[in-house]
C-alpha cells in the first residue's frame, strides 16, 4: 500500500539493502482493503486508510508479485513508527535500492495527486 502523509512523505519499509511499500498477503476472510490496512500496521506501526486503487499488478521479477499485487493509496490515520520504517521525501526515492517495477507503482501512485 503506498501511504503517503499530508506533507507528501512516502511511508517505506527497510528490507535488507534497499526499501519497500509495506504490505502483505490477504488473510481468509478479509477484503482486500482490510488487508493492506492490516499490513500496514503490521509492518509499520501506523494505521491507514484507504483512498484509492491504483492498480493490480504481476510481475515475476518480485517477490511481491508471485501471483497479482493489489495496491492502493492511503493515508496515515494514527500511530507512531516501528523500527524498520521510515517516512521519505518523494525525491529521494531513487537512492533507496527500489526495485524498478515497485518504483512505477510509486510513481503511478503520486501521480494521482
Amino acid at each position: 500500500m503506498l501511504v503517503v502523509d499530508d506533507a507528501g512523505l512516502v511511508l517505506m519499509v527497510r528490507d535488507g539493502g534497499g526499501h519497500r511499500l509495506p504490505g502483505g498477503p490477504q488473510a481468509a476472510g478479509e477484503t482486500l482493503p482490510q488487508a493492506a490496512v492490516r499490513a500496514v500496521a503490521a509492518r509499520t506501526g501506523v494505521r491507514a486508510e484507504v483512498s484509492e486503487l491504483i492498480g493490480i499488478y504481476s510481475d515475476p521479477t518480485e517477490p511481491w508479485s508471485a501471483d497479482l499485487a493489489v495496491c492502493f493509496r492511503g493515508r496515515p490515520v494514527s500511530g507512531p513508527l516501528r523500527d524498520g520504517a521510515v517516512w521519505v521525501e518523494p525525491e529521494r526515492l531513487g537512492e533507496l535500492g527500489i526495485p524498478a517495477a515497485s518504483r512505477s507503482v510509486i510513481e503511478q501512485g503520486l501521480a494521482a495527486d
